[in-house]
């Protein structure tokens, strides 16, 4: 295990973040730890098969004492980054729920009492406008533009579900909604965020289209879940799985709720699904997840977004798929815009919904293009496209045995 320190010195100093770095076959863990009373505590982790890291920014400092530490957590799909803040007043970690590209923070405008920090944009040398854009916790990606010199983002509360860190990250936290269902919601029953997700995304290099269906989800230990599902590719080959997932962390505090959208926060962690039959144990998907859940009360359900134009994903899993040759391919899915895809892979029209650009259709992209977008066919031709789409596919998945341990 490698470590690499925040400062030269941060190992040396006592009760000081640095960053962990472990390699397996298949992916690269990072973590943000710290010594406290000669114990370790882990206040971050990232765990990534695309090469994304965790990197250290800067250490604020205010008459000689250390304030906070600033990290980029750097997410290689969107090419951007999530700047994460841990105050060494509180004990608390925050994190930016937006992934910038292209904006970095400037620490000494950090505001832990409204939770805000200024960006300046990495070309802030060339010729920009002075105006400050503002951006809201609900928008999940911000891509480099040279419109704006700066950005006024927001940051969360990180919420780990460690027990070993609640007493640093949730207990002194003055947001009463963390400390009340933040705590505590690595402790419930979260299998009803993963149950009856219908998704659809891309696997390989052709960008293949791939349709994914969680029917069950049984709880089997805290922040543990056994799953049951199929997938269809390219509308014609239908697989069953079962699987696990495993929640890594919470991000809470985000308190959308109107008639449109509703939202607390988000769940993360990592999943495995493994083919149901014959080579079962030789055909999988594993990768990495993020889940929105909304607080209806004292119950956790999924979050909901009827604002296509936020285009903000709720449901979102990265990765990828071996098959039972061992030939490995990046695989994503998720319920609105398709993580990791091409930039000319869609385009958006003017009511937000995206729309396969004909270089891609024939991977199994013709059917949805025809069923909502084909000016040309017939009623009765778009009528059986949008039951391909619509339809329930799936029904034999219901008819998997569950298996406790799924030899993940």
């Amino acid at each position: 295990m490698e470590q690499n320190s925040a400062e030269d010195y941060a190992l040396v100093e006592p009760d000081t973040l640095y960053i962990e770095k472990e390699e397996t076959d298949f992916e690269i863990i990072y973590r943000l730890c710290f010594y406290k009373h000669d114990k370790r505590y882990v206040v971050f982790e990232l765990k990534t098969t695309d090469c994304s890291s965790i990197d250290f920014v800067q250490s604020y400092k205010r008459n000689g004492v250390r304030r906070f530490d600033c990290f980029a957590v750097y997410d290689n799909v969107a090419d951007g980054n999530r700047f994460l803040f841990f105050d060494y007043e509180s004990w608390i970690t925050y994190i930016t729920p937006t992934c910038f590209s292209g904006f970095y923070p400037i620490c000494s405008s950090v505001n832990f009492s409204n939770m805000e920090v200024l960006l300046e944009n990495e070309g802030s040398k060339l010729k920009l406008s002075d105006d400050t854009l503002c951006v809201a916790s609900e928008v999940s990606y911000l891509p480099f533009s040279r419109t704006y010199r700066m950005i006024k983002a927001k940051f969360v509360p990180y919420l780990h579900i460690e027990k070993e860190m609640e007493q640093h990250t949730c207990t002194p936290s003055t947001n009463s909604w963390i400390k009340g269902w933040g705590a505590e919601i690595g402790q419930e029953d979260l299998s009803g965020l993963f149950a009856g997700l219908t998704l659809t995304g891309i696997w390989g290099e052709g960008c293949g289209r791939i349709d994914i269906r969680l029917e069950e989800a049984h709880k089997t230990g805290r922040g543990t879940y056994t799953v049951k599902g199929a997938s269809r590719i390219r509308l014609s080959v239908i697989r069953l799985f079962r699987g696990t997932i495993r929640i890594d962390s919470i991000l809470g505090g985000l308190g959308l709720k109107d008639e449109c959208i509703n939202m607390d926060g988000f769940v993360y962690g990592r999943y495995v699904f493994r083919e149901y039959g014959a080579d079962s144990l030789k055909t999988y998907y594993c990768g990495h997840f993020r889940q929105a859940y909304r607080n209806n009360e004292q119950r956790v359900e999924k979050g909901r977004n009827d604002i296509t134009e936020l285009r903000m994903n709720l449901s979102e899993y990265t990765g990828h798929r071996q098959a039972a040759d061992g030939r490995k391919e990046v695989c994503s899915w998720a319920d609105a815009f398709i993580p990791g895809a091409p930039k000319d892979f869609c385009v958006i029209n003017d009511a937000g919904e995206w729309v396969i650009t004909p270089k891609y259709r024939k991977e199994g992209w013709d059917n949805l293009y025809d069923a909502y977008f084909n000016d040309s066919l017939t009623d009765d031709e778009v009528r059986k496209a949008r039951l391909a789409e619509e339809g329930e596919w799936w029904p034999e998945a219901t008819d998997i045995p569950f298996f406790m341990n799924c030899n993940d």
